[in-house]
């Protein structure tokens, strides 16, 4: 098995979440292709935080217009100064061409975005309360849990419209 960088600067070794395959990941993306996914899906990379959250589109003129995120979006909230993770569009392209579920695309993109950020020491912060009752059903929620439970983070602080993640100590 050879261990492979991937497009998130981790080797492929350091991002088996469950039973992900090395050779192709999850059984259904190449690897190579994966890699340029993942990349492709983080943005501003060189900043010391991570912006997680809700994407809400930007209204104009009444109007939701998906392709702009609005202004509590945490895309907006992380602006230059966050790391982000974003398929935008891509989203839904990726899962119909390679036939992954939700939950298949949340292991496969979101986990090691996730991880990337933990690994470079970067502060987590959310854009909205992932512990609110309108988010426990959500991939939000998911990744709150996940931080839990992989990564000792115990309890979510707030500071102005933002919440960041607290490890344990």
């Amino acid at each position: 098995m050879t261990d492979v960088v991937l497009g998130l600067g981790l080797s492929a070794a350091a991002i088996r979440y469950k039973e992900i395959k090395v050779d192709m990941m999850g059984g259904k993306i190449p690897i190579n292709e994966h890699a340029k996914i993942a990349k492709a899906s983080l943005h501003n990379v060189k900043t010391d935080s991570m912006m997680l959250g809700k994407y809400t589109p930007a209204m104009e003129n009444g109007v939701a217009n998906w392709g702009k995120a609005g202004p509590d979006s945490y895309i907006a909230k992380a602006g230059n100064d966050s790391m982000y993770f974003d398929l935008g569009q891509k989203w839904s392209v990726i899962e119909t061409k390679y036939k992954l579920t939700p939950d298949e695309m949340f292991e496969q993109f979101n986990i090691p975005a996730l991880e990337r950020a933990v690994k470079d020491g970067k502060t987590i912060r959310f854009s909205h309360d992932p512990m609110l009752d309108a988010y426990k059903d959500s991939y939000l929620r998911k990744e709150w849990n996940y931080l839990k439970s992989e990564h000792n983070y115990k309890r979510l602080k707030q500071e102005g419209d933002v919440w960041i993640a607290v490890k344990k100590k």
